[in-house]
């Protein structure tokens, strides 16, 4: 940004200058009319010359005001034109499209060959650069901005027959050049002579809406004739993909740093953004680097944020124009539909699609899901994820096999294109067991690939009987609410201690001390019991349980639960962090299921899961939370199912609170609920939901088996369920035939699939816990898996007969696309349509920019300082008249 200043004096007044030095002429000969008149009247002679002098300068004093001399000071700043380049950086662009014979892979490649397509589709561009100055023409009321669209569209006639023998199809070029030649340039003709200002604004938007028709054909003969090229140098493989989109995005990028954006670069600024479901700027536009950086797999792309971003940019003169370069996938979780901001009617938006288009027939198993652990009279549920793409109309089976015995059977039928279904089986063991179960889904013809139509899952049937520990302070609602569950559930046996209210005639209630009386129960459920029942040597004996495998649920007070135990051996056991946060505002909070909560089994209280993920919120809006603990802050080790967030008076940045979470401690968990309000679920239904939130809950801690393995090898991980991106973290511990730890041993663990290793990572000893060793997986792919650990020391310990291994899934993302992955050109078309945009290949964008208009903007800031309406001209004025009417007495005139 460059800025002058320049300063000059004017005169401002209603009189021109002729006129005011006539006028001073015509007064000047009246004052020497005068002047002679009392020579010949004055008794004292001399004095005259002064008066005349005096009358002179009294009327220059106010012809001096009537010119209104003014100090003028121009300020003016000259700003560079700026363009923003947006780069799409979400999962798909990770994606590497093989050549479909659609013209997409030509279009990013630099072969020769692909020169004819490049020609047409520069054309195409330019053209529709023309209709991007011809829309802003309507917001112009001066005619000559029709000359210059006409000059460059003669321009562009010339060159099209220039390079017309460098292009094989005649009918592109017969379409461009008889428009231009019959169509565009005599309106534009008509319209830079049309004076009348509507008449060329309502001619101006009729030419507008022709030439949108017939880019479309336009665009409709280029797309064809680079499909057909393509599908010839396919034949001939001279043209292959090896890239992914964000490559190939990139690369070409790097190169334009290079040529021609190095160009342009020197006439106008360049600003870089890469987007997903958020919007970043880069400081320095050095493309290659996203390459270098792991692309978050769940990271889905949101265009809405991307386009308000150029929409706010643009009205702020950041950017005056936007590159878009995106496969278009608008799939963000919840997404809205795309809402294009009014500001982009006029912005230049040049769109730069990329991707295949072409849908690839297949049907997917995307993964399938079952409690890891269920009582053996219960039945197990198995989910099953399917996607159709491509196969509308037609219809697929799916069977749930043990071994070769079919046990259960649904047909699903495929009700569009793109077509996604959730399949329920469930099936009743009868005994005690390990059970290997599988999905197969039926192979249809032509699928792109028949090995993602089958999975495997491991599922594990165990005793019914649940043993249970209760005791709180108070018969509270929620305690009164549990005990009735436990009373009424045949398979639970329940001993509850409440200390509220005291009775003289029983002795105190108290809780046991001893390790081995903690282990007589399954579960230990506590309420708001003060240090004084829950003494420290209670806490270690109830540390020692979990650490051995015991199982315990927490549920917070008003009084004392968990406050009064900070820096006790309890506030360890918890998942939550021991420090407070209060909110002395009394805001309230509303609940809603995490993204781990959605994945959860034990919360599925509903079959849709749209409706199941409504209840919490539903229930917490009618009945709302003003006791949340203020200890609610889940520790890094935690898994948050249900999170509170803060209802009114909340800022962007705070983030939601715990309100059920849980994390594993040694071989056992700890569950923790933040405020006793569960029984909300019985608002106007009863027990439809609490009753079936605990039963289930309650079964799926009785089923937590963290530990697979023999006696000498232990294996576990800290969750079952993992939504793709999350680590995975799995710990080994290592015994001898005599019970005890082993330390120093080098081993590692394995991702396996199909006896495959997917991935492997070294183990490390846990200092705090001889014989236990740890280790993390980041970026798991999706699917089904054992986690296993492997090494020398681990095969002898095992020996020959034996193995170890825990049985996870890593499930897809909450977003399409890396399932089907496709440009969304129809998205991408609907932007351009709506807003100011063009869709443009990437060939072709240098040639558009070219003709965007990168001449720097002036601004001309005016200072206006009068310097003839001051105090001082007027006292002078008025002085020199009061001394010519003194002088005229002195001189006996009067």
């Amino acid at each position: 940004m460059n800025t002058e200043q320049a300063e000059n004096i004017i005169f401002a007044g209603g009189l021109p200058v002729w006129q005011l030095v006539t006028l001073g002429a015509v007064l000047t000969i009246l004052l020497g009319v005068l002047f002679w008149r009392d020579l010949r009247l004055a008794r004292r002679r001399y004095i005259v010359p002064f008066l005349f002098l005096l009358r002179l300068l009294a009327v220059a004093g106010v012809l001096f005001a009537l010119a209104e001399p003014t100090h003028l000071t121009e300020v003016t700043t000259s700003r560079d034109k700026s363009f923003g380049i947006y780069v799409d950086n979400s999962a798909s662009m990770s994606l590497v499209d093989e050549p479909d014979g659609l013209g997409n892979a030509l279009r990013w490649s630099e072969i020769p060959e692909a020169e004819p397509s490049r020609i047409a589709d520069t054309w195409t561009a330019r053209l529709g650069a023309i209709r991007t100055q011809l829309h802003q023409s309507l917001q112009s009321s001066d005619p000559e901005v029709y000359t210059k669209i006409r000059t460059d569209s003669k321009q562009l006639l010339k060159d099209i027959e220039d390079d017309s023998n460098k292009i094989s199809s005649s009918e592109i070029f017969t379409e461009i050049s008889n428009y231009l030649e019959q169509i565009l340039i005599p309106t534009l003709d008509s319209l830079s002579s049309n004076t009348a200002t509507a008449s060329r604004r309502n001619d101006a938007r009729t030419l507008l809406l022709g030439l949108t028709d017939h880019l479309v054909i336009i665009h409709r003969l280029a797309d064809q004739l680079a499909a057909d090229l393509e599908t010839q140098l396919i034949a001939s493989e001279k043209i292959t993909t090896q890239q992914s989109r964000l490559k190939s995005a990139t690369a070409w990028l790097g190169k334009a740093r290079k040529t021609w954006l190095k160009e342009l670069s020197e006439k106008a600024t360049i600003r870089a953004y890469t987007f997903a479901d958020e919007v970043l700027p880069m400081a320095n536009p050095d493309w290659s680097s996203l390459t270098s950086q792991p692309v978050t797999q769940a990271a889905s792309t949101d265009l809405n944020k991307t386009l308000r971003d150029i929409a706010r940019n643009y009205a702020s003169g950041e950017i005056q124009a936007a590159v878009l370069i995106t496969d278009g996938d608008h799939a963000t979780l919840d997404a809205e539909p795309l809402q294009i901001p009014g500001a982009l009617s006029t912005a230049p938006l040049f769109i730069v699609p990329i991707g295949g288009t072409k849908v690839q027939r297949d049907v997917i198993l995307h993964h399938i899901s079952a409690p890891r652990y269920t009582l053996y009279t219960d039945r197990i549920p198995i989910e099953a994820m399917v996607s159709g793409i491509g196969c509308k109309g037609e219809t697929a089976k799916l069977q749930l096999l043990l071994g070769e015995t079919v046990l259960s059977e649904e047909t699903i039928t495929f009700a569009s294109e793109v077509s996604d279904h959730r399949v329920d089986f469930s099936w009743k063991p009868g005994s005690v067991g390990s059970y290997d179960l599988h999905v197969n889904v039926e192979i249809l013809n032509n699928e792109a690939s028949e090995t993602n139509n089958s999975s495997s899952i491991q599922a594990d049937t165990i005793d019914d009987k649940q043993r249970i520990f209760i005791a709180d302070d108070r018969p509270r609602w929620e305690t009164r609410y549990l005990l009735n569950i436990f009373n009424r559930t045949k398979r639970i046996e329940h001993t509850s201690i409440l200390f509220q209210p005291a009775t003289s005639r029983q002795q105190p209630p108290a809780l046991p001390y001893a390790l081995e009386t903690w282990q007589n129960f399954g579960l230990v459920v506590l309420g708001d019991l003060s240090p004084d029942q829950l003494t420290p040597e209670h806490q270690q004996a109830l540390k020692e349980y979990v650490n051995l495998g015991g199982k315990l649920v927490v549920i917070a007070g008003d009084n004392s639960m968990p406050a009064a135990f900070n820096g006790q051996p309890l506030m360890e056991l918890l998942p939550i962090e021991p420090r407070p946060i209060y909110d002395p505002e009394k805001r309230g909070v509303s609940l809603s299921l995490s993204a781990e909560g959605r994945f959860a089994t034990m919360l599925r209280l509903e079959e849709d899961p749209a409706t199941n993920n409504s209840l919490w919120p539903y229930f917490s809006h009618k009945m709302p939370i003003y006791d949340l603990s203020p200890y609610s802050v889940a520790k890094p080790s935690a898994t948050v199912l249900v999170e509170a967030n803060m209802r009114s008076g909340t800022s962007n940045t705070e983030k939601p609170r715990a309100y059920l979470s849980w994390h594993q401690y040694g071989k056992g968990m700890v569950a923790y609920l933040a405020s006793p309000t569960t029984y909300h679920l019985r608002f106007r239904l009863g027990d439809q939901y609490h009753y079936r939130f605990w039963g289930q809950f309650l079964q799926w801690i009785n089923a937590q088996n963290f530990s697979a393995g023999t006696q000498q090898v232990q294996i576990r991980t800290d969750k079952t369920k993992y939504p793709l991106g999350s680590p995975i973290h799995a710990t080994v511990s290592l015994s001898d035939p005599r019970g005890l730890p082993l330390s120093g041993i080098e081993c590692s663990v394995a991702l396996m699939s199909e006896d495959e290793a997917k991935m492997e990572t070294i183990c490390v000893e846990n200092p705090d816990a001889p014989g236990e060793y740890l280790a993390i997986f980041e970026n798991a792919p999706k699917g089904n898996f054992s986690v296993r650990p492997t090494g020398t020391a681990i095969r002898e310990l095992l020996g020959d007969d034996q193995s170890a291994a825990t049985p996870i899934v890593v499930l897809r993302p909450e977003n399409r696309e890396l399932d089907y992955g496709l440009c969304d050109i129809s998205a991408l078309r609907q932007i351009a349509n709506t807003s100011n945009g063009t869709i443009i290949s990437a060939s072709a964008l240098p040639a558009a920019l070219e003709q965007f208009s990168l001449e720097s903007t002036k601004t001309i800031r005016t200072a206006r300082h009068p310097l003839w309406n001051v105090w001082p001209l007027l006292l002078l004025v008025i002085a020199f008249l009061s001394l010519e009417w003194m002088g005229r007495r002195a001189a006996g005139i009067l």
